[in-house]
């Protein structure tokens, strides 16, 4: 076979694009050519051109050109078919043409190679045959040269040696912070950049400008399907012309220059352009400023001297340019020429041994008055684009659009070489994990700072765990690159300039706008066409019959980068006082604690300009620029203000809407997860100021943290070691064993499916990030509760993790859900909290399967064994074995075991293991349990464990999806006969008609001892009032959830609430239930002397109307509630317009329990709004933390804003707050504020603890003993 056939081939190919290229692939898999095998479809995946080029040889041989011809013609690839059909036409005299055409009596004898030295992987010699070598196509004609008999007139020189000088002119670059001698290769460097052949939409552009992370990445991959390569510049365009001139367009640093000089080396290696161009030269506009304004050259001479030596004999030099058709220049940074081209029409050359002005070459050149035949291509920034445009004719535009996200990959491997793809690895899940870091890394010259900085951490010796490379001061590199590498201007007006700039940026912010007129940029003082390219693109778009010009940022958060200088810099107060609204201050109380997405990247800059020593630095010395002192205050105290804030509000109505049963599950089961958000830490972290981040996390004590990356948890690692009060911390794992739990009522095929895809889509936190956040857990002293989901659990991890339990006496809840673990790490654990001196109370556990099978059940058991604290175990498993299911209930059977509440979830439950679960009901006061799917046999063992004599369970929480009539019979016979069963919380789903009737009669019977049940809706839609009201005779207690409320559920419930045999003394009513009619007949229920004592209503709705009946049942005489419980949406303004007026009228209503389940200011701003009458009656207040407990949702003045609400209300005398949701700090503020206020509280009970009894302040033993001490005679 060939070169010409292999040559061929590839050009053919080269041609397609991405997407057709693929298409091509898919139909070569079947081609089926004369009975041969096709090509193996694993033998074509991840393969390019030339791979498919040589399988293509290697399976068909001579008959490749056929093979491809048929293959392209059914991928609908007709006119790249047809020329390559041409071409096997012709094969039998091509291989011989272009030489003779070449070599036919005009040429002299060609000269041997000069011998030049090239390092190994370097593009080697080419020599004279290769060099003048044409490729047959079907243009062969087009690139014919013309025979002539004046042999000197058509001389044409030796190409070798001009191209050998190319390569080794162009093989090597010298990166910017280069030292003298130092370079790097071109071809080694080089990744494949984006390159598009039309124009945007403005909405296109605009998605762009403001997308980061996956958004971003989606959006580039688009634009990568239809990138064209170097090589296919000058190919057809859709209407079918070869351009002449070609533009390469792109932002400031995005790659226009080293695109060039690649398209030189290409050119030179015979890679591109064969038989297309003879000659290439590149011109650099950079180093045409070099001469004077006045200086004259003329187009021979800027030939002659790109010629080896700088010196070609003059007959040379006009036998190339007699062939300018086959002449490119490449014309490289047309925006930076300093020289002006606003001459007069005539002042154009066309004779290029004239020697004129620099710039009246350029432009003569360009105007293709001089050598017009031949091509150009031109880079610029779009900001020149329209000068440019007047000087061309029918140009092809291209747009260079940076990196691909495999692009960004391939970069970063080839910077680091391929003797280090460790660090390589390393770098680029560095880069990965920080959205915005990502997103600009687009731009190459962001990559190669990042990859610069990263590399030169690793030369010396440091952890990227532990490398502050944050955004901040990648951007500052990124302009200090921009201004020294691309911009040469003075300090004064570079400052000037750069004000501009920010102040440009900070309207934009204000106003929400990202594109920009022409007369908005000049408003600012940037008319200067340098100045502007610099930083911004210059966009074109149609509308209507016009086009308009607009101007942007090259993405938001540079943008914003801009706009956050603006509001912390020095000499903007002018401006800032002229726009009131746009200031520092401003800017602060309009970023809510919800934090939109408008100015989110900004808000990191801002923290990031306050490290004067590590990032102003440089600013104030290049651009004589400071930060304004007010700045590093009001954003210490904004900090301080917001950071306990930060989670997000709680929404029920988010929660119940789909699925009831998942929401009680979650929220009994402590599960519900609402985070503090992320930004404010990573704000702080991007400070690098350790002093700045202690104060501002001072008084912080609940951190919940859904870690998402190694990024993240490299933020907190580094916050955690400055919050010196911090008391719970809840860390999750990207892909937490949760999630499992969390779709517990979808299929097993829906569950898998979802977690696939989640898995896909994280990767599993790296082990050195691990360790360096386990140890910054380890300088924490006053942590209670310690909860880490899905991590990876290594030995190290663990004896950090013990050191931990050393320093932390106070710790009393473990949560640990771990993603992998190992025998050693965990036997290292489980000593520890064996050890007498371990404080843990409430245990949380769930392993791998394999390890909870091979060894965690044996380590655990010796826990359950010895730890004499232990009183809560909470155990998640999936596919246990019986083996490891009986080792953890020999060590719960263990008479040292002290756990009284088990918590069982997972598909744990066969039948065997049933058996030894049922075993240990004797030692167990609550139980819990989730089944999912249990068979008849399972579940009759786990009631024949609950109706034996011996079992002490207490309260039974029964969740899960199914269950049959067998099943509902079995809990009936539970009910009839346990002793001690007192509460029953059942919430099943699925449940039919009879199993209903069935469960009744069971809490019917004279033996049931049953007194409170908790239940939703759908048990009551399947159970008839008869029954109902029976039931109700028996009960005390009663729970009801609701996320609908149809009509006949409705009926059931009033009905049986209004019976006379309705013993009900305390209802609790949860969820969608504010419906005017429910409401208007239980207002009238209300107004009759009914047992009901204890009432709590927690909507997830809002309904006035139906408020405004209920309140009217409270305030009747006849009503006979006593205490009144409050929650979710009800704590409105308009509920509490009518509150006082309920406590003023129901003379028996005295008591108040608040279930605040969003911010605890919002239940403060209720009270002293409802409650601020002097005749209000209230004796007792109650605030549950039921849902605080894990949400934490109270702001730093929650202790003041509690004793706010004792001076607020005269009467009353006990304060109870329940739910271990206050920290010992907040209960200092309490105290401080209590000690100087006017009260009559006789009761304050704190979590099981009073505060003050009978008047009187108790001893307490947490830090805060001496400030309470000191108040005990008050």
């Amino acid at each position: 076979m060939n070169n010409s056939v292999r040559e061929d081939l590839f050009n053919a190919l080269n041609d397609l694009r991405e997407e057709e290229f693929k298409n091509f692939k898919w139909w070569l898999k079947g081609i089926n050519h004369n009975g041969k095998p096709n090509i193996p479809t694993a033998h074509l995946e991840n393969t390019n051109q030339r791979d498919v080029v040589d399988l293509l040889i290697q399976h068909y041989g001579e008959d490749a050109l056929e093979v491809c011809i048929r293959v392209l013609q059914k991928s609908n690839l007709n006119e790249v078919a047809r020329k390559l059909e041409e071409t096997l036409q012709k094969a039998g005299t091509e291989e011989t043409q272009p030489q003779q055409l070449l070599l036919q009596g005009s040429c002299p004898q060609l000269q041997p190679v000069t011998a030049v030295c090239f390092p190994t992987s370097v593009v080697q010699p080419i020599t004279d045959a290769e060099a003048h070598q044409l490729p047959a196509s079907s243009n062969a004609e087009a690139h014919q040269l013309p025979a002539s008999s004046n042999a000197g007139a058509h001389q044409l020189p030796v190409l070798s040696p001009y191209r050998n000088h190319v390569i080794e002119k162009f093989q090597r670059i010298e990166d910017p912070n280069a030292t003298p001698g130092e370079y790097v290769s071109l071809n080694q460097r080089y990744s494949k950049l984006i390159i598009v052949d039309f124009q945007y939409s403005q909405k296109e552009r605009e998605a762009e400008i403001l997308a980061t992370g996956m958004k971003h990445t989606e959006i580039i991959s688009q634009r990568d399907k239809s990138s064209v390569t170097i090589g296919t510049l000058f190919n057809h365009d859709k209407y079918g012309f070869i351009p002449q001139i070609v533009v390469l367009q792109g932002a400031a640093g995005i790659g226009k220059t080293i695109t060039a000089k690649k398209i030189m080396l290409d050119w030179a290696s015979n890679e591109i352009y064969r038989g297309r161009f003879f000659y290439a030269f590149y011109i650099s506009c950079r180093e045409m400023n070099l001469h004077a304004e006045s200086e004259k050259s003329s187009i021979a001479e800027i030939i002659s001297k790109q010629w080896p030596g700088c010196q070609v004999e003059e007959n040379v030099i006009r036998s190339i340019l007699k062939y300018g058709k086959y002449l490119l220049f490449i014309i490289d940074g047309f925006d930076e020429l300093r020289y002006s081209f606003d001459q007069a029409e005539d002042s154009w050359c066309s004779d290029p041994w004239q020697e004129e002005p620099i710039r009246i070459i350029l432009k003569s050149l360009l105007k293709q008055k001089l050598v017009p035949e031949s091509s150009l291509i031109i880079t610029t920034r779009p900001t020149a684009l329209e000068k440019l445009h007047r000087f061309l004719e029918h140009p092809h535009f291209f747009q260079i659009l940076g990196f691909s996200r495999k692009g960004r990959e391939e970069y970063c491997y080839n910077f680091f070489g391929k003797e280090n793809p460790d660090q390589a690895t390393q770098a680029f899940r560095f880069v990965k994990q920080n959205d915005t870091l990502f997103t600009m890394c687009v731009i190459p010259l962001v990559s190669w700072i990042i990859c610069t900085v990263i590399k030169q951490e690793m030369e010396r010796g440091m952890d990227l765990q532990k490398t502050p490379c944050t955004l901040t001061a990648i951007y500052m590199l990124y302009l200090s690159s921009l201004l020294k590498f691309h911009h040469k201007e003075s300090k004064d007006n570079a400052q000037r300039k750069l004000k501009s700039f920010c102040s440009l940026a900070a309207e934009g912010i204000g106003k929400q706008q990202i594109l920009f007129m022409e007369e908005e940029v000049k408003k600012h003082s940037l008319d200067q066409e340098q100045s502007l390219s610099l930083f911004l693109n210059e966009n074109i778009f149609k509308r209507d019959i016009h086009c308009i010009q607009t101007f942007s940022f090259i993405h938001l958060s540079f943008q914003e980068f801009f706009a956050a200088l603006f509001y912390v810099l020095k000499g903007t107060e002018k401006w800032h006082s002229q726009n009131p609204n746009r200031n520092l201050q401003a800017l602060l109380q309009r970023h809510s604690i919800y934090f939109e997405s408008v100015f989110a990247v900004g808000f990191r800059f801002l923290f990031g300009f306050l490290n004067e020593e590590k990032r102003m630095k440089g600013l104030k010395k290049d651009f004589r620029c400071q930060i304004s002192d007010k700045s590093k205050d009001l954003l210490l105290e904004w900090v301080k203000n917001n950071i306990t804030q930060k989670i997000y509000m709680i929404d029920l109505k988010w929660i119940t809407q789909d699925n009831h049963t998942l929401y009680l599950y979650n929220s009994f089961n402590q599960r519900i997860h609402f985070y503090l958000e992320k930004e404010i830490l990573s704000y702080l972290y991007e400070t690098q100021d350790e002093n700045f981040v202690r104060k501002a996390l001072s008084a912080i004590t609940e951190i919940n943290y859904h870690c998402n990356s190694d990024m993240e948890l490299m933020i907190l690692a580094y916050c955690l070691q400055h919050c010196e009060n911090l008391e719970y911390l809840y860390i999750r794992s990207p892909t937490s064993l949760y999630q499992a739990d969390n779709e517990l009522f979808l299929p097993k095929n829906e569950v898998r499916s979802r977690l696939l895809n989640l898995q896909m889509d994280c990767e599993p936190l790296d082990e050195g990030y691990m360790e360096h956040f386990f140890k910054s857990l380890t300088k924490l002293r006053n942590l209670r509760v310690l909860r880490l989901e899905k991590l990876h659990f290594t030995e190290s991890c663990s004896t950090l993790l013990v050191e931990v339990f050393r320093k932390n006496q106070k710790l009393k809840e473990l949560n640990l859900i771990f993603e992998d673990t190992s025998d050693i790490a965990m036997e290292l654990l489980c000593e520890k909290l064996q050890h007498p001196d371990c404080k843990v109370e409430t245990l949380e556990f769930q392993a791998s399967e394999a390890a909870m099978i091979r060894y965690c059940s044996r380590h655990l058991a010796e826990v359950f064994r010895r730890n004499q604290r232990l009183k809560e175990l909470k155990l998640y498993l999936n596919n246990i074995s019986e083996r490891a299911m009986e080792i953890l209930c020999e060590g719960l059977q263990h008479q040292g075991c002290k756990v009284e509440k088990l918590w069982l979830s997972g598909e744990a439950m066969t039948e065997s293991c049933s058996l030894h679960i049922a075993e240990v009901f004797w030692k167990i006061k609550e139980l819990l349990l989730v089944l999912k799917y249990p068979t008849e046999g399972t579940f009759q063992r786990v009631c024949e464990g609950l109706q034996h004599r011996d079992c002490k369970v207490e309260e039974l929480r029964l969740f899960g999806k199914y269950m049959t009539t067998f099943g509902s019979r079995q809990l009936a016979e539970v009910l009839r006969k346990s002793q001690r069963l007192r509460k029953l919380w059942l919430w099943i789903q699925g449940l039919r008609v009879e199993m209903v009737k069935t469960l009744c009669e069971g809490l019917q019977h004279p033996d049931c001892k049953i007194e409170k049940l908790c239940i939703h809706e759908e048990f009551l839609s399947k159970s008839s009032s008869s029954d109902f009201v029976k039931v109700l005779k028996r009960l005390r207690e009663l729970q009801l959830f609701f996320c609908s409320l149809p009509e006949n559920v409705e009926e059931v419930l009033c009905e049986g609430l209004r019976h006379l045999n309705c013993k009900v003394e305390n209802l609790r009513l949860e969820g969608k239930f504010l419906k005017e009619s429910f409401c208007r007949s239980f207002a009238e229920i209300l107004k009759k002397k009914t047992s009901l004592r204890e009432l709590d209503l927690l909507s997830n709705d809002t309904n006035n109307e139906a408020v405004e009946v209920l309140c009217e049942g409270l305030k009747h005489p006849n009503c006979n509630v006593e205490k009144l419980g409050l929650g979710g949406k009800f704590l409105t303004d308009f509920f509490c317009s009518h509150l006082s007026d309920v406590f003023r009228k129901c003379q028996r209503l005295k008591e108040l329990e608040l279930i605040p389940i969003n911010n605890i200011d919002t239940v403060v701003e209720v009270l002293c709004k409802g409650l601020k009458y002097s005749d209000c009656k209230l004796e007792v207040l109650r605030i549950n933390g039921e849902y605080l407990k894990i949400l934490r949702g109270h702001s730093l003045s929650f202790g003041r804003q509690i004793a706010r609400i004792v001076k607020i209300i005269h009467n009353l005398q006990k304060l109870y707050l329940h739910g271990d949701c206050f920290s010992d700090y907040e209960m200092k503020l309490l105290c401080e504020e209590l000690k100087y206020a006017r009260h009559k509280l006789k009761e304050l009970w704190l979590n099981g603890k009073y505060i003050i009894q009978n008047g009187e302040w108790m001893e307490m033993d947490y830090t805060t003993r001496a400030e309470v001490s000191n108040l005990r005679n008050f």
